[in-house]
């Protein structure tokens, strides 16, 4: 038995999936410069830490799904909009 969802659950998902991601990769951006304020040792002067690899990594993940996104809401306006009326309310 399948299980029937509202149209448009994918596209909350992918939303919310694309907002925890970019929250995910500003926490890890943040360790990461805490991290560097403590931190003794060598400079790094490009700044290429795990971390922020990682970070870096959220941000490119989470914008792909706003894509997703963006494209999922595009297509369910212009089929809202291109929509033909059903031939019973045509009189």
């Amino acid at each position: 038995m399948s299980v029937r969802r509202k149209p448009g659950y994918d596209t909350l998902v992918y939303f919310w999936c694309a907002v925890g991601l970019a929250f995910v990769g500003a926490i890890l951006q943040g360790v990461d410069a805490a991290s560097r304020v403590h931190a003794s040792g060598s400079m790094n002067y490009l700044l290429i830490t795990p971390m922020n690899i990682g970070a870096w990594g959220c941000y490119l993940l989470s914008s792909v799904f706003f894509l997703v996104v963006a494209h999922k809401v595009i297509a369910m306006l212009v089929y809202l909009v291109h929509h033909r009326p059903s031939s019973s309310q045509e009189h």
